[in-house]
């Protein structure tokens, strides 16, 4: 029976270390949805982009991917901005399916420019530490720790910012009336802009 409930444990904490990293995307996804109304489709894929980035910078320049990250996010930023520029924002007043159809699209030339770039041979980075990090009975991959306290973080400080913050405000007087909120002076186009380049 103990034997039965340290692995009923262990598999409860690393699906909720795992399941942390999975819930910092859908953070962005949502954040996106809730204030464009728009479903993108290749959310996953800009989540691809990134990884290969910070697998590149590791590889290329042996840089620990952790560091990466500190180019890797102002770049994803400036990428998502460009997408919501040239691909969003032209459909965001033409009917919902244009956009879908257009992020769809999106999806599928990103994963296939990926194969075509990087193959589909599987691509790792070395761990961070060698040794799991060991609680009680249970056994822990330092990385899954450190996505949960990121994603912890990451989650507070959005938080924090929708509440307290100009911005924040702003994007929620978006979402509850965008007309409203232009005629209040706040730049709904660039509320549009930073809140998909975040996500």
């Amino acid at each position: 029976l103990r034997v039965g409930m340290t692995t009923f444990g262990q598999l409860l904490f690393s699906g909720i270390l795992i399941g942390s990293i999975y819930a910092l995307m859908s953070m962005g996804l949502t954040l996106v949805f809730g204030v464009l109304r728009v479903v993108n489709f290749a959310h996953g894929e800009f989540l691809m982009i990134a990884m290969y980035g910070a697998w590149a910078i590791s590889r290329l320049l042996g840089l620990n991917p952790y560091v990466a990250a500190f180019a890797i996010v102002p770049a994803m930023l400036l990428f998502g901005g460009l997408v919501h520029v040239l691909i969003i924002r032209p459909g965001l007043d033409k009917p919902h399916l244009v956009v879908v159809f257009a992020t769809m699209g999106l999806s599928i030339f990103l994963q296939n420019v990926a194969l075509m770039a990087m193959t589909a041979d599987l691509r790792d980075v070395p761990p961070l530490f060698a040794r799991s990090v060991i609680i009680g009975p249970f056994y822990f991959k330092a990385e899954l720790l450190i996505g949960f306290a990121i994603t912890l973080l990451c989650t507070l400080t959005l938080q924090w910012m929708i509440k307290s913050t100009y911005l924040g405000k702003a994007i929620r007087a978006t979402v509850q009336d965008g007309e409203a909120a232009m005629l209040m002076g706040i730049p709904v186009p660039r509320i549009f802009l930073i809140t998909f380049a975040g996500g």
